[in-house]
Order: structure tokens, then C-alpha cells, then sequence
């Protein structure tokens, strides 16, 4: 029998895409990253109990669409973590998300097509009512594709409030 050597259920299983276990064990630790205080990585849940929402939508839909993108919304599997930053009071969160062969190509065009008309929005969120700016930057030479995105908040208390967001496409 000639081919590659490989059986047809090991050729599946490496097609398979990655178990919350194993996205779990490709997270940052404790002292992996410089300038999180000790104690201030955690992993977190996006979804509710009841995978609802927890707040009403977005006022603008693409920009909803980016959102659910980048909290892996719709992927097989997706693990979030938080960063506590010292001397900061606002964190910063990593998602990887897993999709299934052949569907990661599909959100990565619609994170572009949501990101090319998703300028602004608002909402409502655990600390009340927010607006946000969303501001395109040049993209990583990362991975199979990225994106580099910021959300800018204008705070009275605070001034601009940054939080910058990447995407790393997956090899396809």
C-alpha cells in the first residue's frame, strides 16, 4: 500500500482540532508574562450558564460580528484568559479560539469584513453604559494572517482608555 504511512484515523485524528485541554496547556503561566502582578493570571469564561448573552446587543451589528469573532464565539473550542497588569487597574484578556477544518478561513474574511465597517459602538457592560472607538492598525508579521485592532475608550475620570486586540490566523 503506498501513501504517506499514515493510517486514515491517524490522518483524522491530526485534523482534529484541540481539545479544551489541550488550549489549556498552551496558556500563559504564572511569571510568563513581564508586569502582571503575582496572582493575576486567571483563566475566564465568556459564555453564561444558559449561553445567553449577558448584556443587550451592541448598537452597531459589525461591530457585534467582531466582538463574537474575538471571544471565539461559534468555534469547537476557545479558552480566555485575564491579565492583571500591576499598578493598572484595567486588564487585558487573550482568547484562542479552534475551528474546524476548513472553517477558520470563513471568520477570519468576516473579522475583516466586520472590522471594515466597524468604526464605533456602544453598549452597556458590567460597569454601566460604554462607548468605543475602534481603530484599524497596521497588521502583525505573525502567523498565517493577523489583524491588529485597538478599542478606544473616552473616559472623563481616566481619559482614553486603550485596549488593543490581535488576531493570529491559524495555518490553513
Amino acid at each position: 500500500m503506498g501513501g504517506s504511512g499514515k493510517s486514515t484515523a491517524s490522518a483524522e485524528a491530526s485534523l482534529a482540532p484541540l481539545t479544551k485541554a489541550q488550549l489549556k496547556a498552551l496558556i500563559f503561566k504564572e511569571r510568563e508574562v513581564p508586569q502582571v502582578r503575582e496572582g493575576g493570571i486567571a483563566l475566564q469564561e465568556l459564555v453564561t450558564e444558559d449561553g445567553d448573552p449577558s448584556f443587550p446587543p451592541i448598537s452597531n451589528p459589525s461591530c457585534e460580528m467582531m466582538r463574537d469573532i474575538r471571544y471565539g464565539e461559534n468555534s469547537s473550542t476557545v479558552v480566555s484568559q485575564v491579565f492583571n497588569w500591576e499598578g493598572d487597574i484595567y486588564p487585558a484578556y487573550s482568547t484562542i479560539a479552534v475551528y474546524k477544518e476548513g472553517k477558520a478561513r470563513k471568520v477570519f474574511a468576516e473579522l475583516e469584513q466586520a472590522l471594515g465597517a466597524c468604526r464605533s459602538y456602544s453598549g452597556e457592560g458590567y460597569a454601566g453604559k460604554f462607548k468605543l472607538a475602534v481603530k484599524m492598525e497596521k497588521d502583525p508579521v505573525v502567523g498565517d494572517e493577523a489583524v491588529r485592532f485597538r478599542e478606544v475608550t473616552p473616559s472623563e475620570t481616566w481619559g482614553s482608555v486603550t485596549s488593543s486586540s490581535l488576531w493570529f490566523g491559524p495555518e490553513m
